[in-house]
């Protein structure tokens, strides 16, 4: 299995890459102050890769929680 590459973003402004492991694990990520803005704000994860599931459907992660401050 390749390794899985997560890219995150917010509002369009690139943040981050992280190699992520096949095993649960916590990924933790500081957002630049001055990429939020008041209001919404688009929070984007772009996978490298994804893997087949039974059912046919692609799956490239799955999230338990994130977590806002």
């Amino acid at each position: 299995v390749d390794p899985q590459i997560m890219e995150i973003s917010v509002n369009g402004n690139f943040v981050s890459t992280k190699r992520l492991r096949t095993e649960w694990g916590r990924v933790s990520v500081v957002l630049p102050e001055g990429h939020l803005v008041p209001g919404e704000n688009a929070l984007c994860f772009k996978f490298s890769n994804s893997l087949p599931e039974e059912n046919g459907r692609r799956v490239a992660a799955h999230f338990e929680r994130i977590q806002l401050p």
